[in-house]
């Protein structure tokens, strides 16, 4: 294209128009190619998350198969996690049951909470203190909290008994969860005014 001379006003101001108008064309073309090219990298990825998927439903089903005895408590916990139905975590209490005898610490804290809630369980907050009680035995602090409140509160079917939550907001400070460091000094502090009055 030739530039008109600048004595044609018009034509040099059409002629700049035009020019902007192919440049964002251009623009946009470069904007359009790469996003195909991410719609095509989207899709390859998606094809392959889809055979992944296909895998672990392949392994799960073989895992689920596995007599209950061939289980450890992390096996049978990475298959409860990838329940789908409802119905199927009924069948998880037993599993965790199963990997909770087995002295799998996070199969022991969550049937506790099942317990609790009465999740694909009969609710029985004796068994879910009972089972607190031992997830935190086994290290887990989220299980030594609850017990504090629980204590502290007299949630779950227990009295209130400070003391008894002091002494779990402790343990759960001895676990690694600090922040249960403000609770034990609120509680030392009741307690010492309730023996000074």
């Amino acid at each position: 294209m030739t530039t008109p001379s600048p004595s044609d006003p018009v034509a040099l101001e059409l002629a700049l128009a035009l020019r902007a108008t192919r440049e964002a064309l251009d623009e946009r073309d470069a904007e359009l190619e790469a996003s195909r090219a991410k719609r095509a990298e989207l899709v390859t990825e998606l094809e392959a998350t889809k055979t992944t998927l296909e895998a672990t439903n392949t392994t799960l089903e073989a895992l689920q198969a596995l007599h209950p005895t061939k289980i450890d408590g992390n096996v049978a916990c990475a298959i409860f996690s990838h329940l789908k139905e409802p119905k199927d975590r009924d069948a998880l209490a037993s599993w965790l049951e199963k990997a909770s005898e087995l002295g799998h610490v996070g199969a022991t804290h969550d049937l506790a909470v099942y317990y609790e809630n009465g999740t694909g369980v009969d609710k029985d907050e004796a068994k879910a203190i009972e089972l607190h009680v031992n997830a935190a035995g086994l290290g887990n602090s989220i299980s030594a909290q609850r017990l504090g409140h629980c204590y502290e509160d007299g949630e779950c079917g227990v009295a209130v008994d400070k003391k008894e939550a002091l002494k779990w907001c402790r343990v759960t400070v001895e676990l690694g969860y600090t922040y249960a460091q403000c609770k034990v000094d609120r509680l030392e502090a009741e307690l010492a005014a309730t023996h000074t009055n």
